[in-house]
């Protein structure tokens, strides 16, 4: 998989996603973004500051559509609760380019997973739709897995447009390829209401991961809704790559974000997610497996870093254990 770097500044950089389609697909890597992957210990507002400062970055330095150049009063933002709220869009956009008109329509949008396995939006009940200008710029932030939620706020918006009409959609995720999929269905929904086709951009944060499917080979790990570091589509970003190797836990991460909504408004939950994970882990280094087994299963691009002594997995467990566990104490 192609990807090219376009941009580069001491706040991050900005690759694109080399493939045809009916949606550009964008990678941008900054410091933030690497340490929330990387570290489930950042939490709250000092999760959600660093991902809306990425945030800030990305809508600045945008190549298509160039934000700077759209009135601000064409600008409206969907938040998807609650989730959405994380990526802090409004002021982001402020900080950026001054706009300060553009609206926000809110849709509650939460999924559950059904007895045949199948993701289906449990709660959309709560709605707060906004009046869209003719030829607008739709934004949104999500975490995208399964995408459930993404496509059902795309649906209702699609369903609700009355006079209005969408020229440009960016979506800003931390997510796999369903957020281009699904920004695809959409796009041609939109061209057969519109008589064009909206111009339509994917962010992503440090890559494009890969998703635990149900037939995976992990030894943990929860389908639909973990991300990987390999996978059909994957791509990283080369600085993200790289910061892989900076803490023996990195590439062993359950997954590159757990629960955005719970890492920022249920900070207990998320935080017991990750000592589970790591409990689970630890029972299997006492069971014999070992450091490189893991990383191999986990990151398998993996090379083992010359004059780097390689650490038990127990003792990298212990380690996590007592920084997660240092959080519920505080």
């Amino acid at each position: 998989m192609q990807i090219d770097k376009i941009f580069s500044n001491p706040i991050g950089t900005f690759y694109a996603i080399k493939e045809e389609g009916p949606v550009k697909s964008f990678v941008v890597s900054t410091k933030g973004t690497r340490e929330i992957c990387n570290s489930p210990e950042i939490i709250g507002i000092e999760y959600t500051g660093r991902l809306k400062k990425a945030v800030t970055f990305a809508l600045e330095m945008l190549p298509n559509p160039d934000l700077a150049t759209i009135s601000d009063r064409k600008i409206w933002e969907l938040v998807l609760l609650r989730g959405g709220l994380n990526f802090g869009i409004k002021e982001a956009l402020y900080l950026a380019h001054g706009h300060n008109r553009n609206s926000r329509a809110f849709l509650s949008s939460q999924r559950r997973k059904t007895k045949e396995g199948i993701w289906i939006i449990d709660e959309d009940y709560y709605q707060k739709p906004v009046t869209v200008p003719e030829k607008s710029t739709l934004i949104i932030g999500d975490v995208v897995a399964t995408g459930t939620s993404l496509q059902n706020g795309l649906k209702t918006i699609g369903e609700s447009l009355g006079e209005g009409s969408i020229e440009n959609i960016v979506c800003l995720t931390i997510g796999c390829s369903e957020a281009e999929r699904i920004l695809s269905e959409f796009v041609k929904t939109l061209e057969g209401k519109q008589g064009y086709q909206a111009n339509a951009s994917v962010v992503y944060f440090e890559g494009r991961f890969g998703l635990v499917g149900e037939n995976h080979n992990l030894q943990i790990g929860l389908p639909g809704t973990d991300f990987t570091r390999f996978g059909e589509g994957c791509v990283l970003a080369p600085e993200f790559e790289r910061s892989q190797y900076k803490q023996p836990s990195n590439p062993l991460e359950r997954c590159a974000i757990y629960d955005a909504g719970s890492r920022a408004f249920e900070i207990e939950t998320h935080v017991n997610d990750v000592i589970e994970y790591w409990e689970q882990v630890a029972g299997l280094a006492r069971g014999g497996l070992t450091f490189d087994a893991l990383v191999r299963e986990r990151f398998p691009q993996y090379k083992p870093q010359k004059g780097t002594e390689t650490p038990t997995l127990l003792q990298v467990c212990e380690e996590r254990l007592s920084t997660m566990n240092a959080l519920l104490r505080e």
